[in-house]
């Protein structure tokens, strides 16, 4: 058996979480932050090791839902902070969108990510980051940006985007 089937078998793949769109633990242990590590591997050599934070806050429960406030940062691969300018590019627009809300039921069923901010403030200020970068391929990275934004079923349809890509 593969060491990817392992891990996706004991639900610990960072792709597939929350497993079956559940969380598996207790909510009130949920709040601070946590440490993401995923290796890639051939055979037994490692290809490259990505890493981040995340930060979970929570705000309360309304209407029987947990309400978290979810943010990531410190992204790094192979233990160093890249300065390339995609990845400057991409952190800059994940701090304008971030924090954004998760919406969990009773029984850690993910049901809904929202944005905290409003829609129109977020583009504005993913417009104003294109003076800072603005070459095409850095403008249509932030229109992908703003279309995912500005259609809240691509947001919740897409989290992996709006969550892991940088």
């Amino acid at each position: 058996m593969s060491s990817t089937k392992k891990i996706r078998d004991n639900n610990q793949s960072f792709y597939d979480f929350p497993a079956k769109g559940k969380f598996p633990f207790d909510f009130k242990l949920w709040e601070g932050n946590y440490q993401i590590t995923q290796t890639t591997y051939s055979d037994d050599t490692i290809l490259a090791k990505y890493e981040n934070k995340v930060r979970l806050d929570i705000e309360g429960i309304k209407n029987g839902y947990y309400h978290f406030l979810f943010s990531a940062f410190d992204f790094r691969k192979n233990e160093d902070i890249s300065d390339s300018k995609m990845d400057t590019l991409a952190k800059m627009c994940i701090e304008v969108i971030y924090p954004i809300r998760y919406i969990i039921n009773p029984e850690g069923k993910l049901i809904d990510i929202v944005l905290t901010k409003k829609t129109e403030d977020i583009v504005s200020e993913l417009d104003s980051i294109k003076n800072f970068f603005p070459d095409q391929y850095s403008s249509d990275y932030i229109e992908k940006m703003k279309g995912i934004i500005e259609n809240p079923e691509i947001i919740s349809q897409n989290q992996a985007i709006i969550l892991y890509k940088h």
